[in-house]
C-alpha cells in the first residue's frame, strides 16, 4: 500500500490536520554526490499548501560499525550510565546525526517563503534494545522501506514541506532545490586568564594557523543595580569583564568566546524575601535586565570584549573556551525533473 504523505503530517500519515488531503506523489529517482556522501531524493509530493521532498543520505555500514565498536551500548541502561560529557561526545561523533543542512527550493523561478521539516534515521546493526519501545525500532525500519532505500546501510532521512511562493498553488513547470551546509562548530582547549597583559598562544582547529590572545584588561564587573531584578526574580549580578585582541586577527563572525561555566539560576524573590531585607540598596528595578553575554564592545578595531557568565557572588577562575565555526563544504543546486 502506497504511503500517504500530508504537507504538515511529517512521517505519520495520521498526524495531519483534519480534512487535509495527501499529496499527489512524484516520482523522483535522483541520485547525486554531495561533499563526497551519497544522497537519494525518491520523490515529491503536491499538497495544496505545497510542496514535500524526501532527502535520504547513505551512511556506509562501516561507519556504523566504527562508531558501534566505539560505543558498545547493547540497552537502554547501558546509555543512562554514560556520564554527560560522553553523551555529549557520542552525539557530537554519531554518523546518523551528521546531516545539517538547510535546503531553498525555487518553484517556477521563485523562492519558496517558508520551510519546515522532520528528520529520522534508520540503523541496521544498532541493537533494538536501544529503543524505548519496540515500536520505534519498527517505525524507522518502515521509513526504510518506504523510501526504497537498501536495508544494509544507513540511512537519515528529511522530510521537508515548502510553502508555495505564491498565493495560489501554481502549475509547476521547474523546481531547482540549493543545499546548503549548516556551519560547523568546533570547540578550542579551555584556558584560564591571571592577569592583563598575559599572552595566550592557541592553534586554530580548522586552519591550523597559530594565533596569540593578549589580555588588555581583566577585571571583575557587576551588573548596575537597577538591572539586577526582573518580574519577581532576583538575578545574578557579578561577572568578569575580559578585554583582548587577537593576532594574526580572525573575523568576528567566524568564532566566540565564552566562560565555559554556566551562570547562576535566578532567585524567586519571595523565597529570598529576608536576603533582599539585606539588600538596603536594592531598588524595585521595571525596566528588562541586560543580557550580559559574548559582546564586543569595540566594532571597529581588533580589540574585543566578552564577559563571564553571571553569578550572585565573584568568583576569580573563569575556565574560557574559544568555539570556531566554518563553512567546510560547497553548496550544490539540483534541477528537479519531473515532467
Amino acid at each position: 500500500m502506497e504511503q500517504r504523505v500530508y504537507f504538515d503530517g511529517g512521517f505519520d500519515e495520521n498526524a495531519h490536520k483534519k480534512y487535509a488531503r495527501a499529496g499527489k506523489r512524484i516520482a523522483l529517482e535522483k541520485y547525486f554526490q554531495w561533499n563526497e556522501e551519497e544522497w537519494y531524493i525518491p520523490a515529491m509530493y503536491v499538497c495544496s499548501e505545497g510542496l514535500v521532498i524526501d532527502f535520504c543520505k547513505r551512511i556506509a555500514p562501516e561507519k556504523l560499525l566504527a562508531f558501534q565498536e566505539k560505543w558498545p551500548l547493547h540497552n537502554v541502561e547501558d546509555f543512562l550510565q554514560l556520564t554527560k560529557e560522553e553523551k555529549l561526545q557520542r552525539t557530537a561523533e554519531n554518523p546518523l546525526l551528521c546531516a545539517s543542512f538547510t535546503p531553498y527550493l525555487y518553484i517556477n523561478g521563485k523562492k519558496s517563503p517558508q520551510m519546515r521539516g522532520v528528520t529520522e534515521s534508520w540503523n541496521p546493526i544498532e541493537p533494538r534494545e536501544l529503543y524505548y519501545y519496540e515500536a520505534m525500532y519498527e517505525e524507522k525500519m518502515q521509513i526504510a522501506q518506504q523510501m526504497g532505500c537498501a536495508m544494509d546501510a544507513g540511512w537519515i532521512f528529511h522530510r521537508m514541506s515548502f510553502v508555495w511562493p505564491t498565493k495560489r498553488k501554481p502549475k509547476l513547470s521547474t523546481a531547482t532545490l540549493r543545499l546548503e551546509h549548516d556551519k560547523q562548530y568546533i570547540t578550542g582547549e579551555q584556558f584560564q586568564i591571571n592577569h592583563a597583559g598575559e599572552q595566550i598562544p592557541f592553534e586554530h582547529p580548522i586552519t591550523k594557523q597559530n594565533h596569540v590572545l593578549t589580555v588588555l584588561s581583566y577585571q571583575p564587573e557587576e551588573v548596575a543595580e537597577q538591572d539586577r531584578q526582573r518580574f519577581q526574580y532576583l538575578l545574578p549580578h557579578c561577572c568578569t569583564e575580559l578585554q583582548y585582541e587577537i593576532t594574526p586577527p580572525l573575523e568576528r563572525s567566524s568564532y566566540s568566546l565564552s566562560d565555559c561555566v554556566p551562570g547562576d539560576a535566578p532567585h524567586d524573590i519571595q523565597q529570598a524575601a529576608n536576603l533582599i531585607k539585606k539588600e538596603a540598596g536594592l531598588p524595585e528595578a521595571k525596566n528588562d535586565c541586560i543580557v550580559w553575554a559574548t559582546y564586543d564592545r569595540a566594532k571597529i578595531s581588533d580589540v574585543a570584549t566578552v564577559y563571564s557568565s553571571l553569578h550572585f557572588e565573584p568568583t576569580d577562575n573563569v575556565l574560557w573556551q574559544f568555539t570556531f565555526q566554518q563553512q567546510l563544504y560547497e553548496d550544490v543546486e539540483l534541477e528537479l525533473c519531473f515532467m
